[in-house]
């Protein structure tokens, strides 16, 4: 996410050119090599006001200036601030971005201070996009205001990171939802072409930390929280999910989740038996435009309860290029119950509200019949419902050799909130209560789905 990438890298920035600049060794005066090895390292517990102001004379600000009365204050309560200064050492010798955690306030103060930053003059935003982590370069370019900003974001990360509190805990599933949510409107205000490159640097941390700010309270809270877990180099939720997508594929995707109204409505354990626990069908996407590249993935179906739900995990195939994301979903027969991407392309949980589509799921497929059911919301398309027409029955082997029973073709069509519509040819595997995409037309083109095997394991 080129927001992300954007307020990571500033933040690095400035906590490495503060932390180097700031530990006093850096304020000392360049002594030739013979005369370096005896310059001794500076106890700030013992420098005085005017000793202050003479480091920050050489190091090229009058400390009368705007700037200089800056370093001047920060470096006095460094001498001063016993507490402070051993917090201050704490972090000069990590050089971590946040050893701890902010509170919600605070993390929003940060963000403010980096779009206050962005909005400044040239120097300031420039500051976003260099390499370099010279503090006092850095203080020379950016404007008195702008200095200022950076001086409190220091103090900020500084004086009130504390370790992680008891009172600020959530569940993968809310940090996922809060990080899509912000992810979907940012993306929705910035063109698809923009890069995170230095002449778009200060529009995305504008437009992005203006979308926190205007997410609901809990969402904005929680986005933060998570936002500045990853700069403390603490695992997302997103890489915890990935790291172990079968833990929340059985922690997230089980009909006990689900509404009332909607589990009352699926049949009792036990009544629909199945003669698998779980089902893995290796296959891949052939696309019109590349059939000589498939797009090798896994597809697992899990029958917990023999009640007809189906939890379905599909993940990259071991030959798949990209190995960053997974699919959730959990599906009682035709109609799905949640679903939920997970990876580059972040989708929140899709929950089905509308009891309608197990109604649906619950009747024969009658050849010639139309059905229409509603799908989980939010959509990961934007879709609100699909609409099916039942084809004819053929044999289970026709999909796959190794396959028994029957499957009942369907071809299915949704519209997508661009307007476009998608159109699926889905075979329902009837001995196996899932219903499973042979093709699919999209505004790409055609894409195939072709078994390669399948793997069953016995109840």
């Amino acid at each position: 996410m080129k927001f992300k990438f954007c307020i990571y890298g500033v933040t690095l920035l400035f906590t490495a050119a503060s932390a180097y600049a700031l530990d006093m060794r850096s304020t000392q005066p360049v002594a030739p090599a013979s005369e370096a090895q005896a310059t001794a390292t500076v106890n700030p517990a013992t420098l005085s006001n005017e000793r202050i102001r003479q480091l920050v004379g050489k190091s090229g600000f009058d400390p009368d200036s705007d700037k200089g009365r800056l370093i001047v204050k920060l470096l006095t309560r460094v001498a001063t601030d016993e507490e402070f200064r051993n917090k201050f050492s704490k972090f000069s010798q990590t050089r971590g971005i946040f050893g701890g955690q902010l509170s919600p306030d605070d993390r929003m103060r940060v963000l403010q201070l980096f779009k206050d930053l962005a909005q400044g003059p040239k120097s300031d935003c420039k500051m976003f996009s260099t390499s370099s982590n010279d503090f006092f370069l850095m203080a020379k370019t950016l404007s008195a205001h702008g200095f200022q900003d950076l001086l409190e974001f220091f103090e900020i990360v500084v004086d009130r990171s504390l370790p992680d509190s008891n009172n600020e805990r959530y569940t993968i599933a809310e940090l996922l939802d809060a990080d899509a949510e912000l992810e979907s409107t940012i993306e929705s205000k910035l063109p698809r072409q923009w890069s995170a490159g230095a002449s778009n640097i200060c529009e995305i941390m504008r437009v992005g930390i203006e979308a926190i700010d205007a997410l609901p309270p809990a969402s904005r809270q929680r986005a933060t929280y998570a936002l500045f877990q990853a700069f403390g180099n603490k695992m997302s939720a997103r890489a915890t999910v990935l790291a172990d997508p079968y833990a929340y594929l059985d922690d997230m995707f089980d009909e006990r989740r689900l509404p009332d109204s909607i589990r009352r409505k699926l049949p009792e354990n036990g009544s629909h038996p199945l003669p698998y626990s779980r089902l893995v069908i290796d296959a891949e996407w052939r696309h019109q435009s590349k059939p000589d590249k498939p797009s090798p993935f896994k597809d697992t179906f899990v029958n917990r309860r023999n009640n007809g739900v189906i939890a379905e995990l599909i993940t990259p195939g071991a030959d798949s290029t990209k190995q960053d994301w997974s699919g959730f979903y959990l599906s009682y027969g035709v109609a799905d119950l949640l679903t939920q991407n997970v990876g580059g392309e972040l989708t929140p949980l899709g929950t089905l509200k509308d009891d309608t589509a197990v109604d649906v799921a619950s009747q024969p497929l009658l050849e010639g019949s139309s059905i229409e059911f509603p799908v989980p919301l939010p959509s990961e398309e934007g879709e609100t419902s699909r609409t099916c027409e039942v084809g004819k029955t053929v044999p289970a082997s026709t999909v796959f050799k190794s396959l028994d029973g029957n499957v009942v073709k369907l071809h299915c069509k949704f519209v997508k909130k661009s307007g476009n519509t998608e159109r699926v040819n889905v075979a329902v595997l009837v001995n196996y209560g899932i219903p499973w995409w042979t093709s699919y037309d999209d505004e790409d083109g055609h894409t195939d789905v072709v078994i390669r095997n399948v793997t069953i394991q016995q109840p």
